[in-house]
């Protein structure tokens, strides 16, 4: 498949625009000088709610995030993976952005908790612990040319509830089969922060970045393809307080499309949703409003944003002026 430049940069030109020290492949437009990475400055909110429902389902994920100093963050990455002889991690910088996402759905319950550069969301660690139908947890610190991994799940005399105690141990190195020029390798969850962190503003914009997902790296276009009005009720809290907000919000519309860097069709998921997944989100604090997309049995879902812990005052989006809580 090939692209114009004009709209979207080929993938051999976008490897080598981040191996020369571009971090992003990005078009704020066809005139315009490419943007400046991801600024942690431009996210109004530290923290998002989000529910869907479906017939008789429905799912919570909550998202949370921070940034600390890189030698306070280096202490819960593994330093230096022993597995295969091998050793070269990626290195965290000045400062590591920390973000968390508990997911519940029935029966199954994921904590999250991903490592990265604040500036292009670049991997450092991802650390999963799964309940439920499932339990498993999983360390992956990745590495210029691929991940490792540690997997502990319990065995059937030991108590589910303590990962730490599980020994039914797998410890292995994933090669990412394909060279990335030192470009920055996400994974599906930070899209939450790049959508909002990004220079994304009218439509138009695009941005695209390398995924790595059950031990497959995609490529992943974000494009902002219009603004709508979208109808909210959720909470906001502040510095000052609480109001609650409802009425009609303007967003712009991001639409999420993967492209395959092999002849295989991805088998790419965010946040359940597997094709057709769009992020509606308030531009000025870059709340995402609703993340909607098709999810495998169950069809079309659409999850919303209840509760929004703000870095200032509480606010609603414009035009709203919501009442206090």
């Amino acid at each position: 498949m090939e692209f114009k430049t004009t709209h979207l940069i080929q993938p051999g030109l976008l490897l080598a625009l981040l191996a020369a020290g571009m971090p992003w492949a990005m078009a704020a437009s066809a005139a315009g000088p490419p943007p400046a990475p991801l600024q942690a400055g431009r996210v109004g909110w530290t923290r998002i709610d989000l529910e869907a429902h479906k017939v008789f389902m429905s799912a919570r994920t909550t998202a949370e995030w921070a940034i600390e100093d890189g030698p306070a963050a280096a202490s819960r990455l593994i330093a230096l993976p022993t597995e295969n002889g091998r050793g070269a991690v990626i290195p965290p910088g000045p400062a590591v952005l920390t973000l968390t996402v508990m997911a519940e759905i029935p029966g199954t319950r994921s904590a999250t908790t991903l490592w990265m550069d604040p500036g292009t969301a670049n991997s450092l660690q991802y650390e999963i612990v799964d309940s439920g139908r499932r339990h498993r947890k999983r360390l992956v610190r990745f590495a210029p040319d691929g991940a490792y991994q540690r997997t502990r799940r319990p065995r059937k005399s030991e108590d589910a509830t303590k990962p730490d105690t599980w020994t039914d141990l797998s410890a292995d190195f994933w090669p990412y089969g394909h060279e990335v020029a030192g470009a920055p390798v996400i994974d599906s969850l930070s899209l939450l922060y790049v959508a909002a962190a990004s220079g994304l503003d009218r439509p138009g914009d695009r941005l695209e970045v390398l995924v790595y997902q059950r031990r497959e790296l995609v490529r992943v276009t974000l494009k902002v393809d219009g603004e709508v009005n979208t109808p909210v009720a959720y909470r906001a809290t502040g510095s000052d307080g609480a109001r609650v907000c409802r009425g009609s919000a303007r967003a712009l519309r991001l639409r999420l499309s993967v492209l395959p860097l092999g002849p295989a069709t991805p088998d790419f998921d965010f946040l359940g949703l597997k094709s057709d997944i769009a992020v509606l989100l308030e531009p000025e604090l870059r709340v995402p409003l609703r993340i909607e997309g098709r999810a495998a049995v169950v069809g079309r879902v659409t999850s919303t944003v209840k509760e929004v812990r703000l870095k200032a005052g509480a606010s609603c989006p414009r035009g709203i002026s919501g009442s206090p809580d």
